[in-house]
Formats: structure tokens, C-alpha cells, sequence
């Protein structure tokens, strides 16, 4: 009877440690593993200015965000970013570079960046909407010797989501266009679109060529804008402002180790019928003592 009793409860203790060790395993890797399930990884950045000169590049610096399913890291939020070049080579003349992105653990991604004047700033809301405050002073961007563009603020911004959702724009509010005369003398050529259209253009006294919100989709689900980009034609010198990065936005799997889930699943199963089965194992065992 010693013997049948011992028997009797290891056989519960079995059961129940299997029963217990699978439910928590299930638990432990289904709810706290990395991710949790329906959880999405998206990433984002922000640059105000880039020069390309001859191969080499000058930036404001890049502000940048990711969200992983679980954290959000971000670089280069708040920043006062500057770009320092030649004064003979195209250049913000006046105004503010601003640069913000953010990610979100829905799985949207935002960036906004572009130059303000003093005192503005981009700001960047809870659904991922860009907010820009224009400050006082206005903008201006040359390239010395040809021309001058005068603006209240030129941004651009992005978006991405869950499900291939993403979207661009850029905005240039007041902006027009300036040729240079003798001693910096200005001659109005054009006013810019406030809103322009994706990719547009436009050649300056075939020496300088404007694009605007230049966009591009690549097929991972990313978008990328510019508001504002002045190349030189030649000497391939090239200036933009307000460059926009957003997603692709991806879901991440609830375990990234696949075969744990279903392992702690059976092994609480199999606990259970040891369980529910130990009196027919406790006669297999007092039948053959």
C-alpha cells in the first residue's frame, strides 16, 4: 500500500507539474513574449537640408524613429539643426531649420522637416499630422548669383501605416522665385504653388532647375518626399530642403520563436490526460510490482 499510494501521488504531482508547466509556458511566450499579437514595427526620419557638392554631401543632421513592437527609440528630437556651407554655394540665407519624426504603436511612422522662419517650428501630432508654425522673418534660399527664392516656410511631411497605408506632401506657403541682376538686384520670375503637385518642376534661365515635393514609393511600402530641391546644371550642385522618410510599416509576429508555442501546448495537454488517466497507470503499476 506504501508502494500504491507513492505511486498514486506521483502520478497527480506529474500531472499537475505538466499541466502547470505547460499552461505557463503558453502563457509566458503568448502574452509576454517580445511582441504581443497584432503588434507593428515602423520606422520614420527627418532631414531639414542636405548639400551635394562634386560627391561630397553636407546635412542638418537627421532625426530619426523606430518602433520595434514593443519600444519606440528616437534620435535627433528636439534639435536645432544647421547647415554649414560655403556662403558661395546654394544656401539658406534666412530662416530656421526645423526637423521632427515620430512612431507609433499603431504602426504609424510621421516626419516633417523644412526650413521656418525665426521663432517657427514642425510638431508632429498623436495621429501622426504635422503642425507647422511658420515663426516671423520669412525664409530665403539662394544660389548666389542666380537666384533667390523668398518664402514664409517651405516643409514637407510623410506618413505610414498598417496595411500599405502612406502618404506625402509638401508645402510652400508664400514662396516665389527671384533672379539675380547686377549687385543682387531682384526680378520676380514666378510664384510657387503652396501645395504642388507630386514631382513637379521647373527650369530657371537654363541654369537652375526647382523640383517640388518630389516623391518616391518604393514597393516595401515606404514613401519618401522632398518640398524643395535646387540643382544646378552643370557642376551638378543640388540643394534640398525638407527631406521625408516613412515606413514600411510591418507586423510583427507575436513569438518570433515558432516551435515553443506549440511544444508548451502539448506538453500541457499530455500533463492533462496523465492527470485525468492515473488511476488506469496506477492499476499498470501495482499489476506489474
Amino acid at each position: 500500500m506504501i508502494r500504491t499510494t507513492c505511486a498514486a501521488r506521483g502520478s497527480t504531482w506529474i500531472g499537475r507539474g505538466l499541466v502547470g508547466v505547460g499552461a505557463a509556458l503558453g502563457l509566458l511566450l503568448g502574452v509576454t513574449g517580445p511582441a504581443a499579437a497584432g503588434a507593428w514595427s515602423t520606422l520614420s526620419s527627418a532631414t531639414a537640408a542636405s548639400l551635394t557638392l562634386a560627391g561630397s554631401s553636407a546635412t542638418s543632421g537627421t532625426a530619426t524613429a523606430a518602433y520595434d513592437g514593443t519600444t519606440d527609440q528616437t534620435s535627433g528630437n528636439p534639435v536645432t539643426p544647421v547647415l554649414a556651407v560655403d556662403p558661395t554655394q546654394p544656401n539658406v540665407k534666412a530662416g530656421v531649420l526645423v526637423q521632427q519624426a515620430k512612431a507609433f504603436a499603431d504602426g504609424t511612422a510621421a516626419a516633417c522637416a523644412g526650413v521656418v522662419g525665426a521663432g517657427g517650428a514642425v510638431s508632429i501630432g498623436p495621429t501622426g499630422a504635422c503642425t507647422v508654425t511658420p515663426g516671423a522673418g520669412g525664409v530665403v534660399v539662394e544660389v548666389p548669383g542666380a537666384l533667390r527664392i523668398r518664402a514664409t516656410a517651405i516643409t514637407a511631411r510623410c506618413t505610414a501605416g498598417p496595411n500599405g497605408a502612406r502618404s506625402a506632401g509638401a508645402s510652400l506657403v508664400g514662396a516665389s522665385v527671384y533672379t539675380l541682376g547686377v549687385l543682387g538686384a531682384e526680378t520676380k520670375l514666378a510664384d510657387l504653388s503652396a501645395t504642388p503637385t507630386v514631382n513637379s518642376s521647373l527650369d530657371v534661365l537654363s541654369l537652375v532647375r526647382l523640383g517640388t515635393n518630389l516623391q518616391t514609393t518604393p514597393a516595401n511600402g515606404a514613401i519618401t518626399s522632398s518640398a524643395l530641391e535646387l540643382t544646378v546644371l552643370g557642376p551638378a550642385v543640388s540643394l534640398k530642403l525638407g527631406l521625408v522618410d516613412c515606413g514600411p510599416t510591418k507586423p510583427t509576429p507575436a513569438v518570433p520563436v515558432h516551435g515553443i508555442p506549440l511544444a508548451a501546448g502539448m506538453l500541457g495537454v499530455i500533463g492533462w490526460a496523465v492527470f485525468r488517466n492515473r488511476e488506469r497507470l496506477l492499476d499498470g503499476l501495482t499489476d506489474g510490482r
